[in-house]
């Protein structure tokens, strides 16, 4: 590979990898307002929160819902990737999508589970005793991360798998 193809990929790896990581807030705030709520109720004399139900679904619901919502995110990326730089950058935005995918998810997953602290450290201070309060809930299967990146890199190689039909030399 010579240099200036090198420069091209490695730029279009990092021009790919910084535009998912900004979609990562705007996609935690999405998965933030879809996840479900756990509720707690507040115990006596204030001093913290009890699960109301600790065998909700709410828990492993929340994990469903970010890896759901950043599947159809990472794939609908890596068709706008194929469409925008096929022929020109190749590996090298191949790479930077599921870098970047990788980054964007742990945005995400973080917005997310910012939303519910505010929420959580007032009802913690300020609620009475019995009184209970919905909270967000945070991404707690750590693989759950991944699923960005490989949605988007899976879907551009889906792409090129289809529709580039270009036969194979034999040397």
């Amino acid at each position: 590979m010579t240099l200036p193809a090198w420069r091209r990929q490695a730029g279009a790896a990092v021009t790919a990898a910084c535009a998912l990581v900004l979609l990562g807030a705007p996609v935690g705030l999405i998965w933030g307002a879809l996840a479900p709520r756990l509720d707690f109720v507040v115990t006596a004399g204030g001093q913290g929160l009890d699960l109301v139900n600790p065998e909700s679904e709410a828990l492993v619901a929340a994990d469903g819902y970010f890896v759901f919502i950043t599947a159809v995110v990472g794939i609908a990326c890596g068709i706008l990737a194929y469409r925008i730089g096929r022929l020109r950058y190749g590996p090298g935005l191949v790479a930077g999508l599921a870098a970047g995918g990788l980054g964007a998810a742990a945005v995400a997953a973080q917005v997310g589970r910012r939303l519910y602290l505010p929420g959580f450290h007032h009802a913690e201070t300020a609620a009475a005793a019995g009184h209970h309060v919905l909270l967000y809930v945070s991404v707690r299967a750590q693989p759950a991360l991944f699923v960005w990146g490989f949605a988007a890199a899976l879907g551009y190689g889906l792409l090129v798998a289809i529709f580039e039909r270009e036969p194979i030399r034999r040397t």
